[in-house]
């Protein structure tokens, strides 16, 4: 893997809750050729299908090995 496609990876995982799911729609609107949606109801439709997209995507956190307790609460929170 390049240095170029190791900091895009990192990036995607950076962004959080609707910046990455922008970037995910995004990403399969090109791969499958959708259009943009036509309400709030989905993410993007299918003009050859005639068909409303629902796009889903989710991260993996890595985990962290400070389990939390009464006494470091605050400095896990930085």
């Amino acid at each position: 893997m390049t240095d170029t496609i190791k900091e895009f990876r990192d990036g995607i995982f950076a962004l959080r809750t609707r910046r990455f799911g922008t970037v995910a729609e995004l990403m399969i609107e090109a791969l499958y050729n959708l259009n943009r949606s036509q309400n709030q109801f989905h993410d993007r439709y299918d003009d050859i299908n005639n068909s409303r997209i629902e796009i889903k995507f989710s991260t993996v956190m890595k985990e962290n090995e400070a389990r939390i307790s009464y006494r470091n609460l605050v400095d896990q929170m930085r």
